[in-house]
């Protein structure tokens, strides 16, 4: 089951690192293996470019110490995992379904009601977290 982001801001880029283990967590911890499979990533501002650097540089959270940059403007790498991308000002412009999306997180707040977030499903998600 692959996760899909909508929306690469704050939260967007939280949601990332938490899923692919940018986010420290104690030895301790019995979850700290347990990752998401992030698939597709969609920004509307910057591109693909400007995600990879906001991801690595983060000025609260500190540098993400993984490999990451842009394979031009259609997928991210993190640790050599591909991960697509895309810049659409709509949900229903992205084939989540096509990217294995079963799960998006919509972490623009744009996207709240129940007709707005109608197109994620036309496109084949079968869940969205808000």
């Amino acid at each position: 089951m692959a996760v899909g982001i909508n929306g690469m801001g704050r939260i967007g880029r939280l949601a990332l690192r938490a899923a692919m283990g940018g986010a420290r967590r104690e030895d301790t911890d019995p979850n700290r293996d347990n990752r998401l499979e992030i698939g597709h990533v969609n920004e509307i501002a910057g591109g693909a470019g400007t995600t990879a650097h906001l991801l690595e540089f983060d000025s609260v959270q500190g540098r993400w110490r993984s490999d990451i940059s842009a394979a031009g403007e259609d997928s991210l790498f993190i640790d050599g995992r591909k991960i697509g991308f895309t810049d659409a000002a709509s949900p229903g412009d992205v084939a989540w379904g096509d990217f294995g999306c079963d799960i998006v997180l919509e972490c623009t707040g744009r996207f709240r009601t129940v007709d707005q977030l109608q197109p994620y499903f036309e496109r084949g998600v079968k869940r969205v977290i808000v």
